[in-house]
């Protein structure tokens, strides 16, 4: 094989897989982002129903306030 085209060969799959990582990269980062965002509200409801519980004398009071 010519090293010529041997070197296009290797650089056009280098761009395919740095494009291709780009994809999987973006995607992984928008489901991140939307896992966090649903981690975070659960969280806030946890600790509103927590709240509220303890306000009511059923839970005892959080420890962090």
């Amino acid at each position: 094989m010519n090293p010529d085209l041997q070197s296009i060969g290797v650089a056009v799959g280098l761009v395919v897989v740095a494009l291709l990582g780009l994809v999987i990269v973006w995607k992984v980062t928008q489901s991140l982002v939307k896992l966090l965002f649903w981690m975070a509200a659960a969280a806030l409801v946890l600790l509103a129903a927590w709240w509220l519980l303890a306000r009511q004398g059923i839970l005892p009071p959080m420890p962090i306030l």
